[in-house]
């Protein structure tokens, strides 16, 4: 167990500080693609049960069930970030790694584990298999410790910025989450055409944090085309992934059933929704940001373009998850199709989904500076981006 182990990766926008929790989280709650997971030796595997994850001494995860070529094998899993940790971290002489029987690795490498009685563990590398990038598991991370413990120092982020300074300094960390959510878009048209990446796009966000990597399997086995043609109901859409859906404590708007009718029905009576969005009229937005003016942006520049998603492109959407679709999908692929600037947009545009004990703190930070403005998508998004560079 390397609770504490920390690597700096390169990411796309700078380096990234990933503690090794994060990869075991995305283990434990499965936020991979589960289907077409071949390990190092080209064994087929497929994951019954990732096991129990361990927070004491000896493997990360402890009674595992595994298929191996179809073949059921039970023991314990191990988590590292590169294959030569298994011997940095001495496992090799270790007796507790003896059950081993997968080595779980985020990035290859030409080491192999190798237990003190010699036995060879399968190497499974997760890295092509993750639905979200590497910047987004370590917010789901901070999240999810915020979500179960409430003692995620979020005031301390924002301490040393007194009065209008708060407002500024989250607008500019605002702005990096905008220009990754652009770029990001931007390698995702490169290498998909339209209408595949605004199928994805937006099953992904139906699916949140809890369900993304399950939405997403969903796009890609059941492409646009074939739900228009072949008028897939919600149920064999989710009868289709049984087995990986994450529902405890969930609320009945937030079940798959309820999203994927949302989206069936989407296609039903909008079928070519990516061209609508596409040809969307939008006002040219004003710049420089002003973070300030986010009543009088929304009333001239957003009231119309937000009536023309909710009834000619995002129909039977409900108006919440539209404005949290609007924030993670549509705006920004917009920007990265068209080489518009539409961060003024984005900033001003209404919060969608978000953790209300984060909306409170930023509604209880603004009055206690004596700030009086409407909570925007900005605003929280800039919070994210603090949370998440926010280092162990």
């Amino acid at each position: 167990m390397g609770s504490g182990k920390l690597a700096e990766i390169q990411g796309p926008y700078g380096p990234l500080i990933i503690p090794e929790q994060v990869v075991q989280q995305v283990w434990h709650e499965s936020k991979f693609l589960t289907d077409r997971l071949i390990t190092e030796s080209g064994r087929k595997l497929e994951v019954v049960n990732p096991g129990e994850w361990n927070k004491a001494e000896g493997p990360d995860f402890l009674n595992a069930r595994l298929l191996l070529d179809g073949e059921p094998v039970d023991g314990d899993v191990e988590i590292h970030f590169n294959g030569q940790d298994w011997r940095y971290h001495g496992h090799d002489r270790d007796a507790r790694f003896e059950r081993v029987v997968l080595h779980v690795v985020l990035f290859p490498g030409k080491t192999k584990a190798v237990t003190s009685a010699g036995k060879i563990p399968e190497t499974l590398v997760l890295l092509p298999h993750l639905m979200m990038d590497l910047e987004q598991c370590m917010l789901d991370f901070r999240l999810t410790r915020i979500d179960s413990s409430g003692g995620f120092p979020v005031v301390g982020l924002l301490a040393d910025f007194k009065g209008e300074t708060m407002i500024w300094r989250l607008a500019d960390a605002a702005y990096l989450r905008w220009t990754s959510k652009v770029s990001a878009f931007q390698k995702r048209l490169s290498d998909t055409d339209w209408e595949s990446t605004c199928h994805q796009a937006l099953l992904e966000c139906l699916g949140g944090r809890r369900n993304r990597a399950v939405f997403g399997r969903i796009a890609l086995e059941f492409p646009l085309e074939a739900m228009r043609s072949n008028r897939l109901t919600p149920e064999q859409l989710f009868k289709s992934q049984l087995g990986d859906w994450r529902l405890a404590s969930m609320r009945p708007a937030n079940h798959p059933r309820s999203l994927l009718s949302f989206y069936t029905q989407l296609v039903e009576e909008s079928p070519r929704w990516p061209d609508s969005l596409r040809h969307l009229p939008i006002k040219e937005g004003t710049k420089p940001l002003d973070p300030f003016q986010t009543a009088k942006y929304r009333r001239l520049w957003l009231r119309e373009m937000a009536e023309n998603l909710r009834e000619k492109v995002f129909v039977r959407l409900p108006p919440g998850r539209v404005d949290t679709i609007v924030a993670d999908m549509a705006l920004p692929i917009l920007s990265a199709d068209r080489g518009d600037d539409f961060y003024s947009h984005w900033y001003h545009w209404k919060p969608g989904n978000f953790p209300m004990s984060l909306a409170q703190t930023l509604r209880q930070q603004s009055a206690e500076r004596g700030l009086r403005l409407p909570l925007s998508n900005g605003l929280q998004q800039g919070l994210l981006q603090l949370i998440y560079e926010e280092r162990n």
